[in-house]
């Protein structure tokens, strides 16, 4: 989920300010797939996700969520 010139770090896509657009082009991994409009899986929502303040969560992080939210 990172660009190629990002391979070496330990930065991701999201903590590049210039790439907070790429959700649009690329959101595969991020943007839920079980609904037909664009909505982020992610920890945040609303106004953290439109500005790019917003962390993917680990699978491991939502055991103790309720089933419906992982």
């Amino acid at each position: 989920m990172k660009p190629e010139w990002l391979e070496e770090t330990n930065l991701t896509r999201f903590d590049v300010p210039g790439l907070c657009n790429q959700i649009w082009v690329d959101s595969a991994g991020i943007a839920c797939t079980d609904t037909d409009q664009m909505a982020g899986c992610v920890l945040g929502g609303g106004v953290a996700v439109n500005a790019g303040l917003w962390w993917k969560v680990s699978s491991t992080g939502t055991l103790t969520w309720p089933e419906q939210t992982r």
